[in-house]
């Protein structure tokens, strides 16, 4: 009799392990288990997939670390991890093996032993690389002027009040420039608007190669521009005078 229910135990061991198996393997997410310093215990063939190596055995010849844009948030979302209760979720860039960078949601389960040490990670890589893009593309279309390239009053609002509030904390003076086109609506009615938003570009173009890349070019309105000087301590009158 206790020989029966033993064999009835491993059959359903068994069984549990296989369907777990196929799970593991079929499902179209990435799927991965490391040691808590990073080496690649076990990954699906989605996982393989998503970072472009030929077989499992390549890509556990790497350490979790090499596959981040930058190995060193690694450790810093490990810290976060060992803090975690269960899980935790993260938006991150990673790049595969043909350089290529992608943006990746991990959602990571930390498995720990009886008195709490962490045994493993395990979790799935998402591929969010359309969405991301998607994303910082309208986010980007927001801030800027689609004319010619340089902030828009949208993003000045956002940045001054981040950059007052900075330059009072720390004491760092800001230096504010405006500028317009002189005689621009003659060219307009002379020459038509087309030449028009080419003097814009042109102009945009100039003052963007004029200041630090710490500073900020606007389009305030029409062919009016306003520049931004972050730490401005004697920079606003060299940018009036160039």
């Amino acid at each position: 009799m206790n020989q029966d229910v033993s064999s009835n135990q491993r059959k359903t061991i068994d069984l549990e392990r296989a369907r777990y198996q196929s799970l593991f393997e079929g499902v179209p997410i990435g799927l991965y288990i490391t040691t808590p310093e990073g080496h690649i215990l076990d990954a699906n063939p989605a996982l393989v997939e998503l970072f472009g190596y030929p077989n499992k055995g390549a890509l556990q010849g790497v350490t979790a670390s090499e596959l981040y844009l930058r190995p060193s948030e690694r450790m810093y979302q490990c810290s976060l991890f060992e803090n975690a209760l269960s899980s935790h979720d993260n938006e991150t860039q990673m790049k595969r093996l043909d350089g290529q960078l992608i943006w990746v949601r991990d959602t990571c389960h930390v498995i720990r032993d009886g008195s709490g040490q962490i045994l493993c990670f395990e979790g799935c890589l998402q591929d969010i690389t359309e969405q991301k893009e998607s994303e910082l593309k309208l986010n980007h279309m927001a801030r800027h002027d689609p004319l010619t390239g340089v902030f828009n009053r949208y993003a000045l609002a956002e940045v001054l009040e981040q950059e007052a509030s900075r330059a009072l904390r720390y004491r760092r003076p800001i230096g504010v420039l405006m500028i317009d086109v002189n005689r621009f609506k003659e060219v307009n009615d002379r020459f038509g608007h087309a030449t028009g938003d080419k003097v814009l570009q042109h102009v945009a173009g100039v003052l963007t190669s004029t200041v630090r890349d710490t500073d900020y070019v606007v389009r305030y309105g029409g062919d009016e521009f306003l520049i931004l000087l972050l730490e401005a301590n004697g920079e606003t009158e060299l940018v009036r005078d160039r």
